[in-house]
C-alpha cells in the first residue's frame, strides 16, 4: 500500500469515525439493534442504551409500591366502620360479608376503588338454600330487595338523600352497589365460589414477592394507558393481567425462574378441592411465607422484568398456546376460526377466564408496539403517565374495539 493509498484509508477512517460520533442515541440503538442483537427483543437493547431509564424506573416501581402499600392501609381503616355497620344489618351467624378482589389481595392502588364484597351463607343448609338466587329470578329480585330495606331503613348507616343505591339483579352475575355520601362505595355479589377461591389465590402470588405487585401494577397502568382494558368491551380485566403477570414470573423464562408454581408450593390452602369455609378462613389469615423461602430466583429487579414481561407477550403465539397456572410453560393448543381468544386457566375452572374476542388482538398490539417503543427508550422512564400512549391510540383508533373514552 503506497503513502496515497494510506492517507485515503486514513481520511476515509476520520471521516466514518467522526460521523458516528455526530449520531445521535437512537441512531446508535438501530444500527446496533440490525446486525448485534436480536430484533424482536428489546431486554437487551434496554439495558445496553437505556440503563439510566431502567434504573428511572426501578426507582419509581418502588415508589408506586410505597404509595400502594399506603393507599390500602388507608382504605382498610376507611371503610371498615362502614363495613362492620353493613355486615351488622345484613348478616346473621350464618352468613358472611367478604372483602373479595384488589382491596382483598392488596393489588389496589387507586384510593377511590369501589370496594367487592361477596355475601356467603357458611352452613350447607343456607348453601342449598341460595342455590335457588341462581335460578329463580323471583327469589332473587326479593332478596336483594329485601336486603336494600335493612340497609336503607337504618338511620345510622343509611341518609336518605344522600346515599344513593343500585340493583342489578338480572345479569350474569347479579349486583348490589350501595353509594355512601362519604366517598365508600360497595358491590356485593352473591356466593359466588370462584371470586372467593381466586381472591385467595391471587393473595398469595401478591405476598410472596413485592416484584409480582410492582410488575402487576406496572401492566395495569400500561393497559388502562393504552385503552385495552376493558372486560365489558371483551378486552382485559384485571384479574386476567394478574394471571398473565402470574404465568411470566413462573415460566422458565428466567432459568430458574422468579417464582415456583404457587398452587403447587400452597396446594393446601389454594387447591380447588378445599371446602369454602376454609378458603374464607385463608383469606382473613396470613399466608406462611417460609414455603417459598429458597424457590425464589432473587437476582432480576423489577424494572428489568417490565421489559422481559413485555418481550415475552409481544412473541408469545396466542392462536396456538394456552395458559395454565399450575403450569411452568404454555401448553400447546391449536385455536380454530378467526376470532382467537386469550387461553388462559386457573385452577378453579375447566373454562379459560377469557371469554373477550377482542382480548388477543389488542393485548398483542400493545405488547408489539411497547417492545419496539422500548428500544428507543420510551415506556421506560415515562412510568407511570406513559406520555407516549396517544400514539398508539392513534394507531388502534379505527379498531372495533377501541375504547373512546376510559
Amino acid at each position: 500500500m503506497n503513502f496515497s493509498t494510506k492517507k485515503c484509508v486514513f481520511l476515509l477512517f476520520n471521516e466514518i469515525s467522526s460521523t458516528w460520533k455526530r449520531c445521535n442515541r437512537t441512531m446508535a440503538v438501530d444500527f446496533v439493534r440490525s446486525i448485534d442483537l436480536p430484533k424482536n427483543t428489546a431486554y437487551e437493547t434496554v439495558k445496553t442504551f437505556h440503563k439510566k431509564k431502567l434504573d428511572i424506573l426501578e426507582d419509581r416501581l418502588e415508589k408506586m409500591e410505597k404509595t400502594r402499600e399506603k393507599t390500602h392501609t388507608m382504605l382498610l381503616e376507611r371503610i371498615t366502620p362502614r363495613l362492620n355497620q353493613l355486615r351488622e344489618r345484613i348478616c346473621n351467624k350464618n352468613s358472611e360479608l367478604m372483602i373479595v378482589g384488589s382491596i382483598a389481595t392488596g393489588l389496589t392502588i387507586d384510593s377511590t376503588s369501589d370496594v367487592d364484597l361477596c355475601f356467603v351463607p357458611v352452613k350447607k343448609e343456607s348453601l342449598e338454600y341460595l342455590n335457588g338466587f341462581k335460578n329463580n329470578m323471583d327469589f332473587r329480585r326479593i332478596f336483594t330487595q329485601t336486603m336494600i330495606n335493612l340497609v336503607t331503613q337504618d338511620k345510622n348507616l343509611w341518609d336518605m338523600k344522600k346515599d344513593k343505591v343500585y340493583s342489578i339483579v338480572n345479569a350474569r352475575i347479579p349486583l348490589l352497589k350501595f353509594n355512601f355520601h362519604d366517598g365508600v362505595k360497595f358491590d356485593i355479589q352473591f356466593f359466588i365460589d370462584h371470586t372467593l377461591r381466586n381472591t385467595n389465590l391471587l393473595r398469595h402470588y401478591a405476598m410472596v414477592d413485592s416484584r409480582f405487585r410492582k410488575l402487576n401494577c406496572y401492566v395495569k397502568l400500561l393497559a388502562n394507558a393504552l385503552r385495552i382494558k376493558d372486560s365489558l368491551k371483551g378486552l382485559l380485566s384485571s384479574y386476567q393481567i394478574s394471571l398473565l403477570v402470574a404465568h411470566f414470573l413462573q415460566s422458565y423464562h428466567n432459568k430458574p425462574s422468579i417464582l415456583p408454581i404457587i398452587p403447587q408450593v400452597y396446594s393446601s390452602t389454594v387447591s380447588k378441592n378445599l371446602p369454602l369455609n376454609e378458603v374464607m378462613e385463608n383469606l382473613k389469615n396470613p399466608i406462611d411465607l417460609s414455603k417459598v423461602s429458597g424457590l425464589i430466583n432473587n437476582n432480576i429487579s423489577a424494572s428489568e422484568l417490565v421489559v422481559q414481561f413485555i418481550d415475552y407477550y409481544a412473541n408469545f403465539d396466542f392462536t396456538a398456546n394456552a395458559i395454565y397456572l399450575d403450569k411452568s410453560h404454555p401448553v400447546r393448543r391449536i385455536q380454530v376460526g378467526i376470532n382467537y381468544k386469550l387461553q388462559i386457566f386457573d385452577p378453579y375452572s375447566d373454562y379459560s377466564i377469557s371469554r373477550g374476542i377482542y382480548t388477543v388482538e389488542a393485548f398483542s398490539l400493545a405488547m408489539k408496539y411497547v417492545q419496539n417503543s422500548m428500544k428507543d427508550g420510551r415506556y421506560i422512564s415515562d412510568f407511570p403517565n406513559f406520555k407516549h400512549s396517544r400514539e398508539f391510540l392513534h394507531q388502534i383508533k379505527e379498531k372495533e374495539w377501541f375504547v373512546t373514552k376510559l
